[in-house]
């Protein structure tokens, strides 16, 4: 059996901050790339990633309610260097979302965070994948997860090879990415016949009317990203009345 596990995309990845704007495909790599401090494992649990658990009340400041906590001893980004306090809150201020929520520090060997407003599951910010920690190493962005891109990667095939700094368990040792892109009517007849030749173990990039054209892989359809919620201000006059709201959603 190969030690490379063979992926098939759609889109081309583009090697950007990822803790700024980013595709589905981008977000699927980098999430092997980067880590964030804490990771969702059930609804309302977390588990510590780059940070340790429980995170610390420390009062308020300026009416800011304060947390801290420190860094997971022995977490290295992939070139090896330890990662700090300081590393933690530089890479979370200058991530926009994160910002909007509350600010980072180093103080000592802990990471403090001043809210901008109370939120009682603060570690749920903390475990977006867009917060994820980079080191900035001249033009490189290095992370802590499991793999690093090899150096003869192009946006059209990428290979993820294991990170020897990584603590966890990596089971697989190379990841091939293989881009095929869509015909000019949006078809995705390359990445079918190349799931058809055997040379694709994994996608989830077809179309659901080409699920019934797969022969040599096994299928599964599960719910995708269809959630949304709409909010509305009922200070207004116009909106106070539930009946309205109702409409409003309805339409």
């Amino acid at each position: 059996m190969s030690d490379v596990f063979r992926v098939g995309l759609v889109n081309r990845w583009e090697h950007c901050d990822p803790r700024r704007e980013t595709n589905f495909s981008n977000f699927m790599i980098q999430w092997h790339l980067y880590e964030p401090p804490f990771r969702a494992t059930e609804p309302g649990q977390f588990e510590s990633v780059l940070l340790e658990l429980p995170l610390q009340a420390d009062g308020s400041e300026d009416g800011s309610p304060l947390y801290s906590t420190k860094v997971r001893p022995g977490v290295c980004f992939s070139d090896g260097t330890e990662v700090t306090p300081a590393h933690v809150a530089a890479s979370l201020d200058k991530t926009p979302s994160f910002l909007a929520q509350a600010s980072a520090r180093a103080r000592g060997n802990r990471v403090s965070f001043k809210l901008r407003r109370p939120n009682a599951r603060f570690e749920m910010v903390l475990s977006r994948h867009e917060h994820v920690i980079v080191l900035e190493k001249g033009n490189e962005l290095l992370g802590t997860g499991p793999y690093v891109l090899a150096p003869n990667s192009q946006p059209d095939r990428l290979r993820l090879l294991r990170n020897r700094f990584y603590k966890g368990e990596v089971r697989i040792p190379e990841i091939d990415c293989t881009v095929y892109p869509v015909d000019p009517n949006g078809s995705r007849r390359k990445l079918l016949e190349a799931v058809d030749r055997g040379e694709v173990d994994f996608t989830d990039e077809l179309a659901r009317d080409d699920l019934n054209r797969v022969q040599r892989m096994r299928k599964c359809i599960d719910l995708g990203y269809c959630t949304a919620i709409l909010f509305f201000n009922t200070e207004r006059k116009l909106l106070s009345d539930p009946a309205v709201r109702r409409a409003l959603a309805s339409a």
